[in-house]
């Protein structure tokens, strides 16, 4: 607020106060107005001599009391200094706990293990985050509210659905901001620009798509290190991170700098944790942004490789207790993007009774469409149907709302075969899911999970296809998105390939060795596979992939050469 506005509101302030004749007490007749309100926490702040950077809080307080203040009110922010402690040390605490940040476009995951004993350490993010009804996903989300505060999770969504501001937007998706675009310099060009203002509403104080990415990492980072905590482990272990399978160029771009990400990230989960819920003001965010910049070192030594996520999700559910099954494609269904890469499970000789699982050379896929992919289309037929169009009175108000709920909507449409959605105008529109899937633009997107399924084969040598046209393909669906209709359709359909036909077979939905030890991962191992798998202490080999299924000369197993040896 400017001084002399002040100056003018609280002279406004001053002539409406009045003196009680029996008390001789003053007070104000009649409520206060926002103006009034703002310009007494200016007059506070100059008081305190405080000119520089400060914020609006939900409560100030006056008089003793704690009065919710309205938009636009500045106090001083709490102070925060950086937690340097993970630059106390060169090496990982724990050697022997490995942990994986699955960063999704929809939910993240963690997970991590202990070799000692092949153990697992399940990370109970969700429940930590308070995400309502979830124990491990947490979602990928943050809002900056009109409060000037940064919120993350699920009190990102609830915070934004209570604004409920037309043309304001979380940023979801968050992920996807790394795989826009061809190859070329506008990748830094975008990652380091400044946020829209449908996404910041205070131009004052600017943040980059790269900053709020690292922000978020830094509430994902903190929830699963104060989960490692909880179990009397250290923060500090080494951690592998989820990625879709790029292109060269642009892993060779994404990856160092979500390494970059990931060690600021520690800093600022250890700054800031216990801090998270009720939001994180923006000037002290940017400050300590800014502060984190200036650091000569970070704490690399943390961050370990990234890891393909149909590999990770390979790595969970094929690596125990898998050796009858030979030959397999992971279909990892999330929803930003669907990964496809075809494996082999190779006997050891002698010696070790855990099958090496290694990549078929070429055969690695990613399809930038997944469950997101459903819910535009899903927001697209309700706007359709109830003749909304951009432009129009309610349009913002319609738009915004079903961007927030369009996960629930279609979850619901899938589940329960129809949904309903009320109009502003009290109008209904109803959608019965055999007219949806009968939707071409759906049809469309199940058209090209199969095309990049059929593509993913027919990428294999040749001798692969022959191999495979007498025992079948089993099929792996993993991922927030695998339960989709058109998902569960790749495991279990045949196709031709090269003029073969090959028979799909499902693979179970969760791994026998899982339900085993660990029976009440049972129903959340769809959506942590990649993490678990991430997370284990023998990857499968990424490097030394296979090109051919040799041909079998006495009758026994057939013989595999390698493409190269790592």
């Amino acid at each position: 607020m400017d001084a002399k506005i002040a100056r003018l509101m609280l002279e406004n302030l001053v002539d409406r106060v009045e003196r009680n004749p029996e008390t001789g007490r003053r007070y104000i007749g009649g409520a206060i107005s926002d103006r009034e309100f703002e310009a007494i926490a200016f007059a506070l702040a100059m008081i305190d001599d405080d000119t520089t950077s400060v914020i609006p809080t939900d409560h100030v307080s006056l008089a003793g009391q704690s009065i919710a203040k309205p938009e636009g009110v500045v106090v001083k922010p709490k102070e925060v200094n950086l937690n340097l402690a993970s630059l106390e040390r060169d090496r990982p605490d724990d050697k022997y706990v490995k942990l994986c940040l699955d960063f999704g476009t929809a939910m993240s995951k963690a997970f991590a293990t202990r070799d000692l004993d092949d153990e697992l350490l399940p990370l109970s993010i969700g429940e930590r985050a308070k995400e309502p009804s979830m124990e491990f996903p947490v979602s990928s989300t943050l809002y900056i509210g009109r409060n000037a505060k940064i919120y993350f999770g699920c009190e990102a969504i609830s915070k934004s659905m209570s604004e409920q501001s037309p043309g304001r937007l979380r940023y979801d998706s968050l992920k996807q901001d790394l795989s826009r675009g061809d190859f070329d310099d506008y990748f830094d060009d975008f990652i380091d620009r400044p946020i829209e203002k449908e996404i910041n509403p205070h131009p004052s104080i600017d943040f980059t798509r790269g900053e709020l990415i690292t922000l978020y990492l830094s509430f994902l980072t903190d929830l699963a290190c104060s989960e490692l905590a909880s179990q009397n482990i250290s923060r500090y272990v080494l951690r592998r991170f989820a990625m879709p399978f790029w292109s060269k160029e642009r892993a060779q771009w994404a990856e160092p700098r979500i390494k970059e990400m990931l060690a600021k990230a520690q800093i600022f989960a250890d700054s800031f944790s216990g801090e998270w819920a009720g939001g994180l003001d923006v000037a002290l965010v940017r400050e300590k942004l800014d502060e984190v910049g200036r650091l000569e070192k970070l704490p690399e030594y943390l961050i370990d490789q990234g890891v393909h996520e149909a590999v990770a999700a390979a790595s969970s559910g094929l690596q125990r207790g898998s050796g009858k099954r030979r030959l397999y494609m992971v279909v990892d269904a999330g929803a930003g993007t669907t990964d496809y890469g075809l494996f082999v499970v190779v006997t050891p000789r002698s010696g070790d009774d855990q099958p090496k699982i290694v990549e078929v050379l070429n055969t690695a896929m990613v399809l930038r469409q997944g469950g997101d992919t459903i819910d535009t289309i899903l927001i697209k037929c309700i706007l359709e149907q109830g003749s909304i169009r951009y432009g129009e009175a309610e349009y913002k108000y319609v738009i915004s709302d079903l961007r927030s709920r369009a996960r629930t909507l279609k979850e619901n449409i899938f589940r329960e075969g129809s949904i309903s959605y009320i109009l502003p105008t009290d109008d209904i529109v109803s959608i019965k899911r055999d007219d949806f899937l009968k939707d071409e633009r759906v049809v469309k997107f199940a058209d090209n999970l199969k095309k990049t399924f059929q593509r993913s084969l027919e990428n294999a040598d040749p001798s692969w296809i022959g191999g495979l046209s007498g025992q079948g393909l089993t099929v792996v669906l993993t991922g927030g998105s695998s339960k989709l209709p058109m998902v569960r359709e790749l495991g279990d359909k045949p196709v031709k390939v090269r003029g073969h036909g090959l028979r799909c077979i499902p693979a179970p939905s969760v791994p026998s060795w899982l339900i085993e030890r660990y029976p009440d991962l049972e129903d959340e191992y769809p959506q942590l596979a990649v993490s678990i798998g991430g997370a284990a202490e023998e990857l499968p080999d990424q490097r030394g992939r296979y090109s051919e299924l040799g041909v079998p000369t006495d009758g026994g197993p057939r013989r595999l050469k390698p493409h190269y040896k790592s």
